[in-house]
């Protein structure tokens, strides 16, 4: 059966066209209800095959047919191999991916100079559509408590709320990777609460953090190695990623401004259960971050022109 691939990430449409004659191969390693994941070793990274509905990103191809996705999912299975070619042409078992006319887009997040007062007013709104609509059960409610008294069980939400606020109050003391380590794994799910964070704070910084005073430590300070066999296969890949700059389109939306701020808030927030929510408060968190550093930058440098 032929299977018409509408669209791709382009990072994956270049890895593809670099690769030799044999072509881009994988493994299929999950198979879920709207998206199959395939594994390659030569790089390592993990391609998703996904319905056209589900949210785009890094290294997403997607099928034009909600039935053609539907057949793969049924005739596939774990441990099959994928290959895509330079020739706009892949395979799966017996089916022919076919992605020379697809059309492609970016996940890599631009950098954007902003202000104190820009990055105030884009937390107060995080934080406020967060207490609003936030989804219980991940690190939300740790994230919009920090400050308060972590014995008062009265906050507490969830069974990590604690754990969560202690680490978030450690992280506002030292906002740096060896504390940000401390998230990753942590939680449940295909993509634990600790993960989705750390994405969505590397989002904020990537896009605002145009000095790289906080980026460029945390970068050399969380390795890839400290990310492998501490959670789980699909929110490795996705560390991985938000390590190198690459979003999905929901956070993308959420710094162009060009999209109403509440439609990107309310994308983001409807990615899983709590996923959302989560990667919303590290974002937060890392507008925190900047705003208090820029003020006291700012504070140095009147106090020197005195």
């Amino acid at each position: 059966m032929n299977i018409i691939i509408s669209s791709m990430d382009s990072e994956l449409g270049n890895l593809i066209n670099r690769t030799e004659e044999r072509g881009l191969v994988g493994t299929v390693v999950d198979i879920f209800d709207k998206v199959i994941n395939i594994e390659t070793n030569r790089p390592d990274m993990l391609i998703t095959l996904a319905k056209d509905e589900v949210i785009r990103g890094p290294l997403m191809i997607k099928v034009k047919n909600e039935k053609a996705f539907d057949h793969l999912k049924r005739t596939a299975a774990v441990g099959n191999t994928v290959t895509f070619k330079k020739n706009g042409q892949g395979s799966l078992n017996n089916d022919r991916l076919l992605f020379h006319s697809s059309i492609s887009w970016q996940s890599l997040i631009p950098p954007m100079e902003v202000n104190e007062t820009q990055l105030l007013d884009l937390q107060h709104t995080v934080d406020c559509f967060l207490i609003e609509q936030g989804n219980i059960g991940g690190i939300g409610n740790a994230y919009l408590t920090k400050s308060l008294d972590s014995d008062d069980r009265s906050n507490f939400q969830s069974a990590y709320d604690r754990y969560f606020r202690q680490l978030l109050q450690q992280l506002t003391k030292d906002f740096n990777g060896e504390s940000l380590k401390k998230f990753i794994g942590l939680g449940v799910g295909l993509t634990p609460s600790g993960d989705d964070f750390l994405t969505g704070l590397l989002a904020a910084l990537y896009h605002y953090d145009t000095e790289r005073l906080f980026l460029a430590p945390i970068r050399r300070q969380l390795r890839l190695d400290h990310i492998e066999g501490k959670t789980t296969r699909v929110s490795k890949y996705m560390l991985y990623l938000a390590l190198d700059g690459q979003f999905n389109e929901a956070l993308l939306a959420l710094f162009d401004s060009r999209v109403p701020v509440a439609q990107s808030l309310d994308k983001v927030n409807s990615i899983g259960s709590t996923s959302g929510t989560d990667m919303l408060s590290g974002v937060g968190f890392a507008l925190e971050q900047l705003r208090i550093e820029y003020k006291r930058r700012d504070k140095l440098e009147h106090k020197g022109n005195d």
